[in-house]
């Protein structure tokens, strides 16, 4: 699935992990991207069975590392 496209470097070494508030996504951070202080992560989580969907189209700086999506059980 698309959702965006552009010429903007993809995330390096993404993760995600269930916590409390929902959906912790993780990156690494490259600090030799001019556009890394100033991008900011576009989040999204598609639960195919329920047809259900979260996102956030304007999360955290990229610089950042991290950004927590909240989801709706």
């Amino acid at each position: 699935m698309i959702i965006s496209t552009g010429d903007l470097s993809l995330a390096f070494n993404p993760t995600v992990e269930m916590v409390a508030e929902g959906l912790k996504f993780n990156w690494d951070v490259q600090h030799n991207i001019p556009q890394e202080n100033s991008d900011r992560v576009m989040l999204l989580a598609y639960a195919p069975n329920s047809k259900e969907m979260s996102f956030n189209n304007s999360g955290a700086q990229r610089i950042k590392g991290c950004d927590i999506l909240k989801v709706i059980p």
